[in-house]
């Protein structure tokens, strides 16, 4: 008697949506902690603006 084994690994649909999720989610983070840190450095230069600057830095620190 033969058991009916799955062959290859199934990934159910809520995982890949989780993933694919989870990728957006880190090219969005990397965009806006480039953003904080380019708006950071330039108001640091005007005014005190270092608070973009180590939420920018905070923000590339968490994505990697």
């Amino acid at each position: 008697m033969m058991n009916a084994q799955p062959t290859g690994t199934y990934i159910p649909p809520d995982v890949s949506t989780v993933k694919t999720l989870n990728k957006v989610t880190k090219i969005i983070a990397l965009i806006f902690g480039i953003i904080l840190i380019i708006v950071g450095a330039i108001s640091l230069i005007a005014l005190v603006g270092i608070v973009p600057l180590i939420f920018g830095v905070v923000d590339l620190i968490i994505y990697y």
